[in-house]
């Protein structure tokens, strides 16, 4: 007896973080919320004397693990929020019918193989077996003519509810409105955009080429070369998670040695980091704690008072926890340029929405410097200031030149990478590596002499002093551009970054604002 098998690979997925599966629409529903209360309610207070990285490794943990028995995800979860129950169960009618039919087809295909097995396990001649098998196969015809009538009648009653849902969806968005900001309005009709485009496609992995144009031949060289692209852009080596834990630890004890004076309002307070969490949109991507934004969003209260006692360390010791100073790097093509080279994609860093949230609470008092030393029609990263605000005024300008007869120039400047090409002395006044410094600016084309410039420039004072920001501030913005990292996907280890304002974080834009503000201020007197 010959047996010819086939056997084919599953499904594989690319670039998916390994965590747990926790079902995030249940969250969002009024018992979710409750539940998520009383789980940042029963959080364990950890003792103050453990460092703030254990204290958020334990506190992460036993957040997800609550999570996970709260929360597990169905094995058929709803891709789409607004579909009524009735529809829903249109579409499950309509899968079984499918399913069925793929069944009989596959009877039907491998019938002489299954009349042989039949016939050999049985001891009965063929044509005994084809005497059972042809009333099956003609039942089994007539069931799918049957079902690909109910399924052409299905079909056309499932478009219409779908129609009616959506109808509904919208007409309940345009009645709320008129009391919701743009922002939010956008948020409730993701749902609908996103509606018939979020299917998993299984994509080959590109190609992708070193820097001296080779092409990578394996997925670990596709790996080193994405690495060895985006450590060089941020100036970092690749280390071990232990080695960069122990630089952080180092870093935040020769901090202490020279701790600034702290004052009343310099703390982060427990309303600052409610309203950071309040603000924080559900749906987004969670970080590698897989802590997913909706606890953040729906029990804002319990777990800023939960969390307190880490900001406190956080603001008392200059700790912040290692794994809130990076996270996972993905990357995504900027839709220019050869795809098989690693400078026509950009990075996008995912990290803790735990982390960020903290952050803007620093972001915000630094904000406060930024727009007491920023010019008037410096926009960018003021709240509630669009960027159609810049438009116009080159607009009303162009219009005032036009009407005096007055010649005018526009000079627009595009800043290639320009939150990694932020020096970080320059902000946070660090120790000054004159060395990284004379190769970042060399590489750049920046003339000998502005090099030397620059360093003078750096050794007095910096960027946050001249705006007047607190001793306290500057260290602890020191301090969290400090031993900060990112991790691709399936790398082991970690590249602890040492330039750039990290683009993704909350403190990035701020940064990169405020250094800017200074550059215009000394290019204004110049002119």
């Amino acid at each position: 007896v010959a047996v010819h098998a086939v056997a084919s690979r599953g499904k594989q997925t690319r670039g998916r973080r390994a965590g747990v599966p926790l079902d995030t629409r249940a969250m969002a529903s009024p018992k979710g919320q409750q539940q998520l209360r009383e789980i940042a309610d029963s959080l364990t207070l950890q003792p103050w004397g453990m460092d703030a990285h254990e204290h958020c490794h334990r506190l992460s943990e036993e957040l997800l693990h609550k999570l996970a028995i709260s929360f597990p995800r169905p094995r058929t979860a709803r891709r789409t929020s607004y579909i009524s129950e009735d529809t829903w169960r249109l579409r499950h009618t309509r899968v079984t019918l499918q399913r069925s039919a793929r069944r009989r087809r596959l009877f039907m295909g491998f019938s002489p193989l299954r009349l042989a097995l039949r016939a050999w396990r049985r001891g009965c001649s063929m044509l005994r077996t084809w005497l059972w098998f042809i009333p099956k196969v003609l039942r089994y015809i007539l069931l799918t003519k049957q079902d690909q009538v109910q399924l052409r009648s299905l079909m056309e009653q499932l478009r219409a509810a779908l129609r009616h849902d959506r109808d509904v969806f919208v007409q309940a968005i345009a009645q709320e409105a008129q009391t919701m900001s743009q922002g939010a309005v956008y948020q409730r009709l993701r749902p609908l955009l996103r509606f018939g485009g979020n299917r998993r496609k299984h994509h080959v992995a590109p190609a992708v080429r070193f820097k001296d144009g080779s092409l990578a031949e394996d997925a670990t060289e596709r790996l080193n070369a994405w690495i060895e692209h985006f450590s060089e852009m941020e100036r970092g080596p690749r280390i071990s998670p232990q080695d960069l834990l122990d630089h952080c630890r180092q870093f935040q004890q020769a901090q202490l040695c020279d701790f600034p004076e702290i004052g009343t309002g310099d703390i982060i307070t427990r309303t600052g980091i409610e309203a950071s969490f309040r603000g924080t949109a559900p749906g987004k991507s969670p970080g590698l704690d897989c802590i997913p934004g909706e606890l953040l969003h729906f029990a804002p209260g319990p777990l800023a008072r939960a969390l307190m006692p880490l900001v406190l360390k956080m603001c008392t010791r200059l700790q912040e926890p290692v794994q809130w100073k990076g996270g996972q790097l993905f990357t995504a093509f900027k839709g220019k340029g050869d795809q098989t080279r690693c400078d026509s994609h950009r990075g996008l860093l995912v990290s803790s929405v735990l982390g960020k949230a903290v952050r803007a609470q620093f972001r915000k008092k630094l904000m406060n410097s930024f727009d007491a030393v920023s010019s008037p029609l410096q926009l960018g990263g003021k709240p509630g200031v669009s960027c159609l605000v810049g438009s116009h005024a080159v607009r009303l300008f162009q219009q005032f030149c036009r009407q005096d007869k007055c010649s005018y120039a526009i000079i627009f400047l595009d800043l290639k990478e320009a939150f990694y090409r932020v020096l970080r002395p320059a902000v946070v006044g660090r120790d000054l590596d004159t060395g990284l410094i004379q190769k970042i600016m060399r590489e750049s084309g920046v003339p000998e002499e502005a090099i030397a410039e620059l360093i003078n420039a750096l050794a007095s004072r910096t960027v946050m002093q001249q705006a007047g920001t607190s001793k306290w501030l500057q260290a602890a913005l020191g301090e969290m551009f400090s031993a900060t990292w990112f991790q691709l996907s399936g790398q082991k280890d970690v590249v602890e970054t040492s330039t750039g304002s990290r683009p993704g974080d909350s403190l990035a834009d701020a940064t990169f604002n405020l250094l800017f503000a200074h550059m215009l201020a000394a290019l204004t007197l110049r002119l």
